[in-house]
């Protein structure tokens, strides 16, 4: 008894000895922080205290228009409360921290109340950038209430005011700036039936990612779309006029509009280090860090959107990821040499206003571009030497996928390739079909939430079987969303995104797979059919076909050219005019083809297996037809969608196998036959 309670005083003294670690902001960063810490047992080692100035858990700024269209917060939470009490995670929202103590090693909340720390996370993030203009203070700075009818675009409470006023007393509405966050604040105005003017300063929108060439096709979607757009104009002085807003432009223009939003960039919350005495890059108001994300208090890290690294600001969510799995790392690791945070990915693929556009890799820059235009479509890649190194895109395009992977690993472009690619505007097609699948286990799917090909391996082999489960399992396509085409892949090319109906013709391919399996078992084990012992009876006519020698060439020639067709299937995944049709129902055909080639051998050999060559032959057709017609009901039922749960992932780790051994025992029957035909002739 006094053992136990020992082991129980230890127990409780070594949770109170535990490090402090206090995580500053409660954004999509310090969400994967925490996740990450989690995944490598950091709160166990840690006690982890998370303070948040909104007042809900952590949720999905990525997708928050689709606020407008749900109008519900949890639906876009990324935990709920219950997760970090599961991890002994203490969440803390409605909360600000107001001060640093640096020598207490402490921070002040703003209730007075302080908490300690032995390692400090600053996730702060950014705030909305409001540029200098007349008439207008500063919406969603602290302490600054926002003037009646002019908003900032950036947190739910952003959203429910601005959906609130806009029913109220908004007809036509008013976006300051033509960027990312300014279009998708204008998409969700235009959903809330407004007129919806956007402003930028720039001659283009959507400078900071698209040249000016493809950020023209996008206007000319947006214009379509009813919205107006001024161009190169700044916005000097804001009045009002009534129940109303006037919008003075540079140009002396002006636009009266019953709302106002401000979407002009973002700054870095970098206010609590600088007083802290931390060092701040003071040109993109953002706190220096050095590779491995420490602030210059080694006890200190910033990551996300308010860390400085290099001179740059990271406002995309995968670089944040990357910046919170390396400080978990470096916070959980004992020994070894620490992760390093070399620059952020900077890929963009998103689906903004109905239009689809992504962003890859370096390729602004007028040497090794090469461009491809059509009404409403637009794809710029550039080549350095013949690999490819950058891309932009406005429009669908359906090889979005292979182009990111192509462009992350630089894959060669041939000149053929790119003279292709000016003419038809496809660059790799029916070639680059399968790339996803063969990409090894270390190459980055997800950038986002930084998913490996091989994690996405694992979660497949034990029952993931939709685009939907995957993404549950590993998080990838749950941020942008842009990866999910090569999810798809990764589930085999013909897969059905829906899940439960699984590939075309599978219950069909089965059947004939099953029915083949027994044909081959017939063949090897069923007695030879015995010759006729008189002509007087019907089986003399019978066994003709084995007898006569026009009639086994008959079959044999049949059985030769039913072979070759089969061989199409292969052929439709290499030759372009060939791919038409849904690829489950030419393997439905495959299947068909090669049960008919089993009823001809039985034609051909009455169940004989023959002597020496011919014996040999008959063994390695066998031997074919047996593991094809095994990995053709192994592919069926990995083809089933969720239907098949286990049986799916169990076929998943054996179809490779079967499916190569198919393969290789073709490549021994030409030459067999080759010598069987030449021994019915010459010997």
């Amino acid at each position: 008894m006094t053992m136990m309670i020992s082991l129980t005083k230890l127990a409780a003294r070594r949770r109170r000895a535990r490090p402090a670690l206090v995580i500053v902001g409660n954004g999509m960063v310090s969400y994967k922080l925490c996740e990450s810490l989690v995944e490598r047992g950091g709160h166990r080692r840690y006690r982890i205290v998370v303070i948040g100035d909104e007042p809900r858990p952590a949720y999905d700024r990525v997708h928050l228009t689709q606020y407008f269209k749900t109008h519900d917060a949890a639906s876009l939470e990324l935990a709920p409360r219950s997760w970090y009490e599961d991890h002994r995670i203490a969440l803390h929202t409605g909360r600000r921290v107001t001060r640093i103590d640096r020598e207490a090693r402490h921070i002040m909340l703003d209730d007075d109340t302080t908490v300690h720390y032995d390692k400090l996370v600053l996730a702060t993030g950014s705030r909305p950038y409001v540029p200098p203009i007349e008439g207008v203070d500063e919406p969603g700075a602290p302490g600054s209430p926002a003037p009646p009818g002019i908003f900032v675009y950036r947190t739910i409470d952003d959203l429910d005011a601005i959906a609130e006023y806009a029913k109220a007393r908004a007809r036509k509405a008013a976006v300051i700036g033509g960027g990312l966050l300014g279009l998708e604040a204008a998409q969700a105005l235009n959903e809330l039936n407004q007129q919806v003017h956007v402003i930028e300063r720039a001659n283009w929108l959507m400078p900071q990612q698209l040249d000016e060439d493809s950020a023209a096709v996008l206007e000319q979607h947006v214009r379509q779309l009813g919205l107006f757009i001024h161009l190169g104009k700044t916005t000097t002085r804001i009045e009002r006029t009534g129940d109303g807003l006037r919008l003075h432009l540079a140009s002396d223009q002006t636009v009266d509009v019953d709302l106002v939003v401000i979407s002009a960039g973002i700054r870095a919350r970098h206010e609590l280090a600088l007083e802290a005495g931390l060092d701040c890059d003071t040109g993109v108001a953002g706190i220096l860090v050095d590779d491995e994300l420490r602030t210059s208090d080694e006890d200190i890290y910033a990551i996300g959107e308010c860390a400085s690294h290099r001179g740059r600001v990271y406002g995309l969510v995968a670089p944040g990821y990357e910046m919170a799995e390396i400080t978990a790392k470096n916070l959980t690791k004992r020994f070894g040499r620490r992760a390093e945070f070399t620059g952020g990915d900077l890929s963009t693929r998103l689906k903004l206003l109905g239009v689809e556009m992504a962003v890859y890799g370096d390729y602004r820059g007028e040497d090794g571009a090469h461009v491809w235009s059509a009404p409403g479509k637009r794809r710029h890649i550039r080549v350095r030497g013949e690999h490819i190194i950058g891309a932009a895109v406005v429009g669908e395009w359906s090889e979005m996928g292979q182009l990111r992977i192509g462009i992350d690993r630089q894959r060669k472009v041939t000149p053929k390739l790119l003279q292709h690619f000016m003419q038809t505007g496809e660059l790799w097609g029916s070639a680059g079909a399968g790339r996803v699948m063969r990409l090894p286990d270390r190459a980055v799917v997800c950038n986002c939430k930084r998913v490996t090909a091989g994690a996405m391996r694992v979660q497949i082999n034990s029952g993931c079987g939709t685009i939907e489960r995957l993404a549950q399992c590993t998080g990838a396509s749950t941020v942008c969303g842009s990866c999910k085409p090569m999810l798809a892949e990764m589930l085999g090319a013909d897969f059905a995104p829906r899940g439960a109906g699984g590939v075309s013709g599978w219950r069909l391919f089965a059947g004939v797979s099953l029915m083949a399996l027994l044909v081959v078992m017939a063949v090897a084990l069923v007695a030879p059919v015995p010759f006729a012992n008189t002509v007087q009876t019907v089986m003399h006519t019978i066994d003709q076909l084995w007898r006569d020698a026009v009639y086994k060439q008959i079959s044999g020639y049949s059985l030769l050219g039913i072979s070759v067709i089969a061989l199409l299937l292969s052929a439709r995944k290499r030759i372009k005019w060939l791919s038409f049709g849904s690829f489950g129902w030419w393997r439905v055909m495959h299947g068909m083809i090669g049960l008919s080639t089993l009823v001809v051998l039985i034609v051909h050999t009455g169940f004989r297996m023959g002597y020496n060559l011919n014996f040999y032959l008959m063994t390695a057709f066998l031997g074919l037809n047996l593991i094809g017609a095994a990995a053709g009901f192994i592919t069926a039922m990995e083809s089933a969608g969720d239907g098949a749960g286990r049986v799916a992932a169990f076929a998943r780790q054996w179809r490779p196998w079967l499916t190569w051994g198919h393969i290789l025992l073709f490549w021994p029957l030409p030459v067999l036959i080759g010598f069987h035909i030449a021994s019915v002739y010459f010997f």
